[in-house]
């Protein structure tokens, strides 16, 4: 309200974004992108109000925001326009943007409008050079123009993961048209001829199948080049919707920097990806995108496993605070920032993070996929379904897209429709191990565990999968063995997964099987072997979440290794011992080994606080909340606890003698669950017998070398 009594004040004046922090929350400490979500949720209900696309607040970059609406006085009393400063019309607009804002909120609709706008799609740009070596140029050349296209706020641009789909295939416009769901598709090629690169670019109506539109763009080193940038504004000058300033978009008018940028993006070797963009960032230090694109990198090889994530924020941060310098136009960069404060559980920051960066691009996918995610985590089930969705229509043909809605779905207790995305995600990509190692494990919860296992045997009669999975005879793939051994432990067949996973180190070794080796061990009470293969995943993968919870484990089962494993714990979470009220960076498997083994060693009111700090809400994905009760006392809470996410996960493996749950052992309601699991999973196993001795189902075995 206060945001758009200022605006209107300036009476079509820019007002900084300074001014308006300073008058709008003077004397308090609220994050910039306060502003952000204010502006976002005032041009989406005035808009919806007025009955108009037309946006209501100007940005100007680097300047501020403007109300280009007009604002007029009431002609009354001379007397009354000394108190009342607002005309009649816009009294009438704050009221019905009050309405508005108070009926969303309590009816907790989904944040995206059901509607329905046009889709372009832009297709690889074709290499047309003898020696085929500007495929990255054409690749890249078509990414960035998704980019650029997709600050129309009046289209919907398709994410390249689903219009790449048909590089290579052979498909007609009407075919790729129908799959994507697209008005238009945007064709081009690229070629070269000494040191100058043309590309050409067309548009083409899906309805009718006409090129509406064509042109031809000349790069060469040293000269100016923005051939995206003006392909986007001729597109759109064709569509009569409106771009913005393209030179706002933090691209790059220098051709030697935006070779190397397009280098950088289509390649899979990290080291490669920051060479590029260093090369990038010499030939032009103000491109803002290539410096996004270097935090971005720093961000995959976090969520890849490789360092904390306080310790990738402070080297990322440098370059997104430095890209939003140049332009705050970037929605990749805010994108990545709502990423690391997701990982710090600041879900309010994060999302108008997210709101500002689907302001800038309303067809940026990843921002859906995080937002979604975002609202799972805080429990909007149906605004997590609705934003998965909208990131299907983005990137129909991307299987793991049909997988977040099949998960998003399944919680809101939608089998049906999760089901249905399951089946998609499959038909796109039949060898998807996401696809069907979630869909197994959550069938298993609605028609038996034993789910998993005619996955496989319906994937084994398909000669792709054979051939990825099973692997030309005699040779067994790595793949195919470790996905038979993860469904024998769901089902406790801990000997035959182990026969498996041993088969699987002989075929190709990495942290994550010595960690599922090790499992299988403890469950058949080789502490000894156990603890060897669980040490050794450790110096794969030092702050791997579950490997350092099962030295824990192991170590309280034999009450031998725990200064070791707390000696690891300080080299790695060195805030775990020193503020126990400030843990958020580290795991919870962490805190409750940490919790367990030095109230083992007598150090009782230093392990209170660990266990107290798990019954915070979040993510829970081994029920910690429900061990720390039990370990607090609270017999009555922790069971409600574990029921709740035996519920909702439908999966839950004791093994006897599990430090973690022993204060509950004895408890009636307790035993009862363990038992119910024990049948559940010995019945699973009669069934897997049946389907080997008919056939129905092949597991590999020595025999197979």
């Amino acid at each position: 309200m206060e945001v758009l009594l200022r605006l209107a004040a300036a009476e079509g004046e820019v007002v900084s974004r300074e001014t308006l922090m300073a008058d709008v929350w003077a004397g308090l400490v609220v994050s910039d992108f306060a502003l952000s979500r204010c502006i976002y949720q005032l041009r989406k209900n005035l808009g919806k109000v007025a009955g108009t696309k037309d946006s209501p607040i100007e940005t100007l970059s680097k300047r501020g925001y403007r109300l280009v609406w007009p604002v007029s006085e009431a002609a009354e009393p001379a007397a009354a326009r000394s108190t009342i400063r607002r005309s009649l019309f816009w009294v009438v607009i704050v009221l019905l943007l009050l309405v508005t804002v108070f009926a969303t909120w309590f009816a907790r609709d989904p944040p995206m409008e059901a509607v329905t706008r046009p889709a372009i799609a832009v297709m690889p740009f074709e290499d047309l050079t003898k020696a085929g070596d500007l495929a990255y140029f054409g690749d890249g050349i078509a990414m960035a123009l998704q980019t650029e296209l997709g600050h129309i706020t009046e289209i919907d641009v398709i994410a390249h993961s689903s219009s790449f789909y048909f590089s290579g295939r052979q498909a007609t416009v009407d075919e790729i048209g129908a799959a994507l769901d697209a008005a238009y598709l945007l064709e081009g090629s690229v070629n070269s001829e000494g040191e100058a690169v043309q590309v050409t670019a067309a548009l083409i109506d899906v309805a009718d199948g006409r090129q509406v539109w064509s042109e031809n763009f000349v790069g060469l080193a040293g000269q100016s080049f923005t051939a995206q940038q003006d392909i986007a504004a001729e597109i759109a000058r064709y569509l009569d919707v409106s771009l913005g300033d393209p030179r706002e978009h933090g691209g790059t008018t220098n051709f030697k920097a935006l070779e190397a940028y397009l280098r950088a993006i289509e390649s899979e070797d990290t080291n490669l990806t920051d060479f590029y963009i260093d090369q990038a960032l010499a030939y032009d230090p103000e491109y803002a995108q290539a410096l996004v694109a270097r935090a971005f990198a720093i961000y995959l090889r976090f969520w890849q496993g490789d360092g904390a994530p306080e310790h990738a924020w402070a080297e990322a941060k440098p370059f997104l605070d430095r890209a939003l310098e140049i332009t705050d136009e970037l929605p990749g960069a805010y994108v990545l920032i709502a990423g690391f404060q997701m990982e710090r559980e600041e879900y309010g920051a994060a999302e108008m993070v997210l709101d500002r960066a689907l302001e800038i691009n309303p067809s940026h996918s990843w921002a859906f996929v995080h937002l979604s995610r975002l609202m799972a985590r805080t429990g909007r089930l149906r605004e997590a379904v609705a934003l998965a969705e909208r990131t299907v229509r983005l990137d129909p043909l991307n299987a793991y897209r049909h997988i977040q809605l099949a998960i998003r779905r399944w919680t809101a207790h939608d089998f049906t429709g999760g089901k249905a995305s399951f089946e998609r995600a499959l038909e796109l990509d039949p060898l998807n191990y996401a696809a069907w190692s979630d869909y197994g494990w959550r069938l298993g919860d609605l028609e038996g565990e034993i789910a998993g296992f005619r996955l496989v045997a319906r994937l084994q009669k398909n000669s792709e999968f054979r051939s990825q999975f099973i692997g030309p005879n005699p040779e067994l793939t790595p793949k195919g063995v470790g996905i038979i051994a993860l469904w024998l432990g769901f089902i406790s067949d801990f000997e035959r997964e182990l026969e498996m996973l041993e088969l699987q180190s002989r075929l190709g070794d990495n942290g994550h099987l010595r960690r599922e080796i090790a499992w299988a061990l403890l469950a058949q009470g080789d502490l000894e072997g156990a603890r060897r293969e669980a040490w050794v995943a450790i110096g794969g993968m030092p702050r791997g979440v579950i490997v350092n919870y099962q030295v824990a484990e192991i170590a309280l089962r034999s009450g031998a290794g725990m200064d070791e494993v707390l000696a690891h714990y300080r080299r790695y979470w060195p805030g775990l011992f020193q503020d126990p009220l400030n843990l958020a960076d580290v795991p919870r498997g962490v805190i409750i080994g940490a919790a367990l083994m030095i109230r083992a060693q007598g150090q009782e009111q230093d392990a209170i606080p660990l266990l107290e700090s798990l019954l915070v809400a979040g993510e829970d994905p081994f029920s910690f909340r429900a061990m720390a009760n039990a370990h607090l006392g609270d017999f009555t809470l922790a069971l409600v606890e574990l029921e709740n996410h035996i519920n909702n996960s439908g999966y839950f493996n004791y093994i006897p003698g599990d430090p973690f749950w022993a204060p509950l052992v004895g408890e009636s309601r307790f035993m009862a669950i363990v038992d119910t699991e024990a049948t559940k999973d010995a019945l699973a196993r009669e069934e897997l017998n049946a389907m080997l001795e008919s056939g129905e189902l092949i597991l590999p075995g020595h025999e197979d070398f």
